[in-house]
């Protein structure tokens, strides 16, 4: 969590690790490696090929078989529950950083609005939230053509009462992308990995 710059309640992670560990029948060694995957009593899924055992050293008990853990891997679903964060943290960011994490092709600042004001669907429960929105013109209107290399950015409060900008740092994963309030608009996203071009999806 660190390396990512993120961090999580260790209790989810404590309690992942109970619920995935306990099984409701004997797995000897041969069934272990029979199987890739086994489900806990808990419903949990262990994967035989990712979380590693002793099985050598099987430690007979009298309600089951226990094995010691040689290493273990907690999802990226249990670390993380959601990643979301916003385009009008451009407000916030310094004229370095609008170039590194906004590179934008034709196409020039204009202004940040609040589309919808602040509101909450329960007040005194959840805090108000506005749909603030960033918008850009055209440089040349003469070509309909524009692009925005976009990288994913975190806002962060730091002891002077401001705020500090630094990039999300995203683990390899399986992910659903949602672009937010203005997602029914349609939009195609092009998904890169080390330079190379996973597709365009709409």
């Amino acid at each position: 969590m660190t390396e990512w710059d993120m961090t999580r309640d260790t209790n989810l992670m404590k309690n992942w690790i109970l619920e995935v560990a306990f099984f409701n029948q004997r797995y000897t060694p041969a069934d272990l490696s029979a199987n890739t995957d086994i489900s806990s009593i808990y419903g949990r899924q262990w994967r035989t090929t990712v979380q590693l055992l002793d099985t050598e050293n099987p430690i007979s008990m009298s309600n089951g078989i226990a094995y010691k853990v040689t290493w273990m891997k907690i999802p990226n679903n249990i670390l993380m529950y959601r990643l979301k964060d916003y385009f009008y943290y451009y407000e916030n960011c310094s004229e370095t950083q609008k170039a590194a994490y906004f590179n934008a092709t034709n196409l020039e600042f204009k202004e940040c609005v609040t589309d919808v004001a602040g509101w909450t669907p329960l007040p005194g429960v959840w805090p108000n939230i506005e749909n603030r929105v960033l918008t850009y013109s055209f440089i040349n209107t003469e070509v309909d053509v524009f692009n925005l290399e976009f990288v994913p950015i975190k806002r962060v409060a730091n002891s002077d009462g401001g705020y500090d900008i630094r990039p999300w740092k995203i683990p390899p994963g399986e992910y659903t992308l949602s672009m937010g309030f203005k997602q029914s608009l349609g939009l195609d996203v092009e998904i890169s990995f080390n330079d190379v071009s996973m597709g365009t999806f709409t």
